[in-house]
Order: C-alpha cells, then structure tokens, then sequence
C-alpha cells in the first residue's frame, strides 16, 4: 500500500518532475530485509528491479536506489511527461493501488545532513558543516534534485563518469536572500542521474553565520526553504 509520495531531498509531498528522486512511503511495499541498488553488470545501468519490487510511473519502470517494506526510494523516469499520470508499486507479483499522481516541469530539493544542513562540499572538498564553513567568494558544491529535464536528456538509471554537458534552462540560487552565480549544474559525476551537482561561487556579501538560508530554483518552482550552508 502506497500511503505517500515525498521529494527524496526535501521530504516534501506533491507534484514529482522527470529525474526527481522520490521516496515512497506504505506498508508490505517490499522485503522487511532493506536492499539497496543494483547496477546492471550488461548496461551499467541502476536496475530497475530490485528484490522482487518494481514501480511503474507512467508506464514507465523507474530505477529504484532502495527498498523496503516501508519505504521504496527510486528516481522518476525522464520519460514520464504526462502531467496527469499513475504510479504502481509491485512487489513479487502483486500490484499496490494505482496512485494518482501530478508531473510538473520541476519540483527541487536540497539534500540535507540531518535534516537542515545542506550536502554542500566546500571548495577544498570538505564537507560544509558549522565548524567547516565556506568562504564567502569561494566555490561551493551543491547537491540537489528535482530539476527537470535538461537538454540533451539525461538517461534513466545512468552512473555519469564525468561532468554533463546538459543544459538545466532557468536554474538559479540564492545564498542567505542573494543570487549565486552558478558555475556548473548538472550530472554528478559517480551518483545517478537525477542527482544534480549545482557549483556556485558564495556571494561576498553573504552575511557569515553557522546556518544561512540556501535554495535552488528553476524558473518559479523553488526548493524548501529549510536548508542551510555554514559561511565565514
């Protein structure tokens, strides 16, 4: 029983977009043993069946990262473009109830440590945290989902090797209330597609502070506005 649909970063409901990571939450939706992905050894690719699950979003069958018997963490395939589309969750055999489900152009979240502050690599590599803040006018990693589609596509379940030439149109982000300028947005390299690797350079005059407001947005549709970065 499919109970809830969640962003995979943000842990918030509603819409889902192409190549969002999601998480779904029930009851008897896989094995009581957690299993986490596969790598097809033939195509490099995440498996898209995983301990006897499989989810179809828009017919389509996602790649799934985790599963449970509560919980069942996947990516959205890029294909799914039907605004007004289903989701199935079937495990070994039986098919949950069809969930109604909304695609939008984008829905972002933030990866969060904790649950506010955000999975940022500072410019040496080192991971953001108060007692490791970033400098203001330095570069800085961010790692997200949600964005959407990019052009050229992404491809479902694919490992990118290295940095994407993709295009994310519209992508932008603010560091305590200020534009960003943004570096890079696209494929991270050694994670699968649908996790999005957004570099920024800190504005210099982004006030210091162990918890400063971070968000990512494409066009209108905005991340949560929980996350937060460490700046000195």
């Amino acid at each position: 029983v499919v109970a809830g649909v969640a962003n995979g970063a943000s842990f918030l409901g509603g819409s889902i977009a192409p190549g969002e990571i999601i998480s779904l939450f029930g009851a008897n939706l896989g094995p009581t043993t957690p299993t986490s992905l596969s790598v097809d050894a033939t195509t490099g690719k995440v498996a898209t069946s995983l301990a006897g699950v499989q989810v179809l979003i828009d017919g389509i069958a996602a790649p799934l990262l985790y599963v449970s018997s509560n919980q069942i963490n996947l990516v959205v395939p890029y294909g799914a473009i039907h605004p007004n589309t289903t989701l199935t969750a079937t495990y070994q055999g039986q098919p949950s109830a069809v969930v109604p489900v909304i695609v939008q152009g984008a829905v972002p979240g933030i990866f969060t440590i904790g649950g506010t502050q955000a999975a940022v690599l500072n410019a040496d590599a080192s991971v953001n945290a108060p007692d490791n803040p970033s400098a203001r006018g330095s570069e800085v990693a961010i790692y997200a989902t949600g964005a959407g589609q990019t052009t050229p596509p992404m491809t479902d379940g694919q490992v990118p090797t290295a940095a994407s030439t993709s295009n994310i149109a519209g992508l932008t982000v603010t560091v305590g209330g200020q534009p960003a300028t943004v570096v890079y947005a696209g494929a991270a390299p050694g994670l699968i597609a649908g996790v999005v690797q957004i570099n920024v350079t800190i504005p210099p005059g982004t006030p210091a502070g162990s918890a400063i407001p971070i968000t990512f947005a494409v066009g209108a549709d905005a991340s949560q506005t929980t996350a937060t970065i460490a700046v000195k």
